[in-house]
């Protein structure tokens, strides 16, 4: 009988084979035993820090506990939240500092109703999970005895921003990096920390002593613009009789230049609404029309005191009138 023989494998060969078998088969056994440990341990460990967390929660909604952790004239808010009220301008109380715990233990902190980013320095020797009521009274002091970040608050930077609306965007003008704290009457990075660590010799945080150059050349450039608003502007009250040839001349162009730019704007304005008008737009019977056209004049004076100036109505009414 003719066919292939089976490869004859040594003894010493196969018994080395075998002994890798057993070798690997016994450290897949201690890998899965490593496995199972670590698996009962992380259970066990988390088991334990609920039952922690559990107990904790239920000491801060003791008023026996609590009372023996608010500094002066802290007050319990919530659940588990802490706040200082003050008295306001007129004897009104508001929330001036807050301190909110959560469920899983993790707190933040509000200051006139801004959180507070959970990085900042101040913060950094308190745990982001409380664990103990020791924790609590820490954190709970350290806001207490923190200071407030006095911002920016010279005149010429208020004078500036207040030409800005309460607020200062970047150079694309897609992001606000300061803003005006009505609160306070002062101007605050938009990152401000609110809070400094009490014991530090500066008013204002790294953010807004940081800005504050950026603020200078700001307000610096925006009161030598204002001083170049000469009688030329198109806005100078200045009588164009009493104006010499060359401010004349000067004038008129300008002027020339802005009525230019305002007929570019409404043109693109009309061109804008007609796209809208086809795209969203609605078909109305002349006979609706003119009802709806005779229902704004019976009720214009109802219209003006129920809408200001410049809203969709007040022009609604504007337009039924010119027509």
């Amino acid at each position: 009988m003719y066919g292939r023989k089976q490869p004859c494998i040594e003894p010493e060969i196969h018994q080395r084979m075998y002994r890798q078998g057993r070798l690997s088969r016994k450290r897949k056994y201690e890998a899965e035993k490593v496995k199972c440990t670590t698996l009962t341990l992380s259970i066990g460990i988390e088991f334990w820090v609920k039952a922690r967390m559990a107990h904790l929660q239920q000491q801060l909604r003791q008023m026996s506990v609590v009372e023996t952790l608010l500094p002066p004239e802290w007050f319990r808010v919530g659940d588990l939240a802490f706040g200082q009220v003050d008295k306001g301008s007129g004897g009104i109380l508001k929330l001036y500092r807050c301190v909110v715990i959560e469920d899983n233990m993790k707190w933040h902190v509000q200051v006139d109703s801004k959180q507070l980013v959970s990085t900042i320095v101040t913060f950094n020797q308190i745990p982001q999970c409380l664990t103990s009521v020791e924790d609590v009274k820490r954190l709970l002091n350290l806001v207490h005895n923190c200071h407030l970040c006095c911002g920016n608050n010279d005149e010429r930077f208020m004078v500036y921003i207040a030409s800005k609306n309460g607020k200062i965007m970047n150079a694309s003008g897609s992001e606000c990096v300061a803003y005006l704290d009505t609160l306070h009457s002062t101007i605050r990075h938009s990152e401000c920390d609110l809070l400094i660590m009490p014991g530090e010799s500066s008013q204002r945080c790294n953010r807004c002593v940081t800005y504050r150059g950026n603020l200078r050349t700001l307000a610096n450039r925006h009161l030598k613009q204002a001083a170049d608003f000469g009688r030329t502007n198109p806005g100078s009250h200045a009588a164009f009789s009493r104006l010499s040839s060359p401010e004349k001349c000067e004038r008129y162009h300008q002027e020339h230049a802005l009525r230019t730019a305002c007929q570019r704007q409404v043109t693109n304005l009309h061109k804008k609404m007609q796209e809208v008008t086809e795209e969203r737009g609605l078909s109305v019977h002349s006979s609706l029309h003119d009802d709806l056209v005779q229902i704004m004049k019976d009720n214009a004076e109802a219209v003006c005191t129920a809408h200001p100036p410049g809203t969709f109505g007040r022009v609604f009414l504007g337009n039924t009138d010119a027509g």
